[in-house]
């Protein structure tokens, strides 16, 4: 059996996925569910007047799919505790609405629902949309972070680094002062005819680019090359995500680095918000392996119930393993859950540098689960490493402070981020740098490709 395991952190919804197939074959109303014995629950004196043990509900209905919800978190939530008694799912609330209502807001700021095509659209690469992310600074000023290669956005010419100045005719400040990035970003199905027209500037000159929306396909990989520093050879690597295609993408990579006898590597995960956890452990692997073989990566606790499906995850050894002992990782307020597993599982072993600002901070882990045409994510487990240690709700801090230098491009050895892991490496000294700092949330962007991982 496959171990489908994911931590997505987004703007609105962060993920994770483990052991599909054992969970899926869980049924509302089990022997351990919100309405089965040992709970506590009285329907008689329910006071919504419901007195069956199981209602007789349209099967897909709105009340039947928040019963489910509600079902599935009594049994598998890692807070089930913290749930009230006597909820009533019955109403005109969405799904994913009702989830917020009942879910543990003390800890958690993860869970979510969202429609199981958009769901394993994500994890595929694939969305409908334009294949860019930009990010807002001060002083109306925004700037293109990245591109995905192929995308809309790549062939109509936009680039990271460039200064959008116009959207559609409203100017940025204009945008910003009646709130209509949603609006300006994005373009239904039904309208993908009409173009969106940005004024970007660049190298000091304006340039009009026409994007029209369409299909997208993400690349986990950005960018993969090695860098001549001295007379080390580093590689570097900008990771945007965890999907279905990033295995397969690291080790392409990794031989390739392998190939060019790279000592030193800087792992870029400043807009990683997670994905599968399998991808955690496979870079980490790639990073070390040799001795490392076998030794615990990191080990996940279900809550209670569920004490059966706690497991580890071990490092291995490839043939493009770089057995390396040190390595820095550029880090943001958007480096979160499966990437964060990354750093914190490689901590009790090898030399390990975080370049940036202090990561989200998501040691825990969420298992989706299918109903109708709805994924229900919600967190199930909770991470540690080695050390047993996973308390980092708050992130992890930078080791050397840094800021994502938007004005430049992935790999180039003068952008912030990367000039700052490379002077690290070598001696580490940490040049002197105001940053920036941001966290997922800045955009009120409500569109589920931005919320899956900041893109248009």
């Amino acid at each position: 059996m496959r171990r489908s395991i994911a931590l997505l952190a987004a703007v609105a919804a962060l993920f994770i996925a483990a052991c599909e197939n054992d969970v899926n074959r869980l049924h509302p109303w089990g022997a351990d569910s919100y309405y089965g014995p040992g709970n506590g629950y009285d329907w008689t004196a329910d006071t919504a007047g419901m007195t069956d043990k199981v209602p007789a509900l349209a099967e897909c209905s709105l009340d039947e799919v928040n019963l489910w919800v509600l079902d599935t978190m009594w049994d598998m939530y890692l807070w089930y505790d913290q749930l009230a008694t006597g909820i009533d799912f019955r109403g005109d609330q969405e799904p994913d609405e009702f989830l917020h209502s009942i879910m543990y807001k003390t800890s958690d700021h993860f869970s979510y629902v969202a429609k199981k095509e958009d769901h394993d659209g994500y994890y595929s690469g694939r969305y409908y949309g334009f294949g860019f992310g930009f990010r807002k600074l001060p002083e109306y000023m925004v700037y293109v972070t990245l591109v995905i290669p192929g995308g809309p956005a790549d062939t109509a010419g936009m680039r990271r680094g460039q200064r959008i100045v116009a959207i559609d005719g409203k100017t940025v400040q204009e945008i910003e002062d009646q709130n209509l990035w949603g609006t300006v970003t994005s373009r239904p199905e039904d309208e993908k005819e009409i173009p969106i027209v940005y004024v970007v500037e660049e190298a000091g000159e304006e340039k009009t680019l026409t994007l029209y929306a369409g299909d997208v396909t993400a690349p986990s990989i950005y960018k993969a090359t090695t860098l001549t520093v001295g007379k080390k050879k580093v590689g570097y690597l900008m990771l945007k995500s965890f999907i279905n295609s990033t295995n397969d993408e690291l080790d392409a990579a990794f031989a390739k680095f392998k190939a060019d006898a790279v000592t030193e590597l800087v792992v870029d995960l400043r807009y990683n918000g997670g994905g599968w956890l399998d991808g955690s452990e496979h870079l980490a692997s790639l990073i070390t392996g040799g001795d490392l073989k076998d030794k615990l990566f990191t080990r996940l606790t279900y809550n209670g119930k569920h004490q059966d499906y706690n497991s580890d995850y071990h490092f291995k050894d490839y043939s493009q393993s770089l057995e390396l002992t040190k390595v820095a990782f550029i880090a943001t307020g958007g480096t979160a859950s499966a990437s964060e597993v990354v750093i914190n599982g490689l901590k009790p072993y090898i030399e390990v540098a975080i370049i940036g600002d202090t990561t989200y901070g998501k040691p825990v882990g969420m298992n989706p689960m299918n109903h109708c045409d709805y994924t229900l994510v919600p967190i199930t487990f909770k991470l540690a490493n080695a050390d047993a240690y996973g308390d980092y709700f708050d992130g992890m801090p930078a080791d050397c402070a840094a800021d994502d230098d938007v004005t430049r491009d992935f790999g180039d050895p003068e952008e912030g981020s990367l000039k700052a892991a490379l002077s690290y490496l070598n001696d580490k000294t940490c040049p002197a740098a105001t940053v920036r700092s941001w966290r997922p949330g800045e955009l009120d962007i409500r569109t589920v490709p931005y919320q899956m991982g900041w893109l248009f």
